[in-house]
């Protein structure tokens, strides 16, 4: 943060006000969830323990007829406005043939767990949001953190979270392999710490400090002043700490940490020099392992 230069009579005063952000972990689960067939163009699979991913290209079928694919969403309305650090998806897969390679897309229009089918399925984006070359037995994974790609997982997410694109979820499928199939298990799967986790790194940032004591450019201070401004507040109730940036220097380097909000500079440097611009700013934080603010 750039500090300003001012001269005064007796002693100087330079606020600079920052937050720092750390992070805080959220685990979501599927509110819905469904698999749909083009064998049975018109039956809801909603309620089904399984979602199913299979692709088999049959000329002699007017539709493909193993076109199995599965769609999943999840409600993160009560993360609203946050800023995003990393996503990372879990499906459970509790059977496959061997050879599947599951993709994952970002869908685009409307749907319902309850009335969901082959013959009204949702759009969905032309780019793959994450691909693996192979599924077995247990978690399938993907991780996305920052700084995210031009079109991963972790920037969708920061969009619907942001309110920029409609969260309609996302869905698995697969389309270049001839027979084979995988199985996850569903938010209706008799094992619910084997359903669908969509598990978000996030922070919201304590508020800057405000109404600092002595007024930025104020003149006339003592030479023990005490500095003082109004505590922060974090909206995720963490406790906050204060790094507090004294010195004759422009920005300046000494620190101390506080955990209340004031700051008296006697106990660390004496009794400051007459005439001599002094420049100081605080950084209010949580108590957590750092991050960029």
């Amino acid at each position: 943060m750039k500090s300003t230069k001012v001269i005064i009579p007796v002693a100087a005063s330079i606020l600079g006000l920052m937050s720092l952000s750390f992070a805080e972990t959220r685990t979501f689960y599927a509110t819905e969830d469904a698999w749909v067939a083009p064998l049975s163009p018109d039956t809801n699979y909603g309620n089904d323990a399984k979602l199913a991913i299979q692709y088999l290209e049959n000329p002699s079928y007017p539709y493909d007829e193993w076109e199995w694919e599965s769609y999943i969403k999840f409600d993160l309305s009560s993360i609203a406005g946050i800023t995003i650090e990393s996503v990372t998806l879990e499906l459970y897969c509790f059977q496959e043939s061997g050879n599947t390679l599951p993709q994952l897309r970002q869908v685009t229009s409307s749907w319902n767990e309850s009335t969901l089918t082959y013959n009204n399925k949702p759009t969905r984006h032309t780019r793959d949001l994450a691909h693996w070359d192979n599924v077995s037995v247990g978690w399938l994974e993907t991780n996305d953190s920052v700084p995210f790609g031009d079109y991963d997982l972790g920037r969708v997410v920061q969009e619907w979270v942001d309110g920029t694109s409609v969260n309609y979820g996302i869905m698995l499928f697969t389309d270049d392999t001839l027979y084979d199939y995988a199985y996850f298990g569903s938010s209706e799967y008799y094992d619910d710490a084997q359903r669908p986790v969509l598990i978000v790194n996030y922070n919201s940032p304590p508020s800057k400090p405000i109404n600092p004591n002595p007024l930025d450019g104020a003149t006339g201070v003592g030479l023990e002043p005490t500095l003082t401004w109004e505590a922060s507040t974090d909206p995720d109730g963490d406790e906050l700490e204060y790094d507090v940036y004294f010195d004759t220097s422009s920005p300046p380097l000494w620190r101390r940490t506080v955990t209340t909000p004031s700051y008296y500079p006697k106990d660390d440097v004496g009794t400051l020099n007459p005439s001599t611009p002094y420049y100081w700013r605080i950084v209010a934080k949580d108590r957590r392992c750092p991050s960029d603010s």
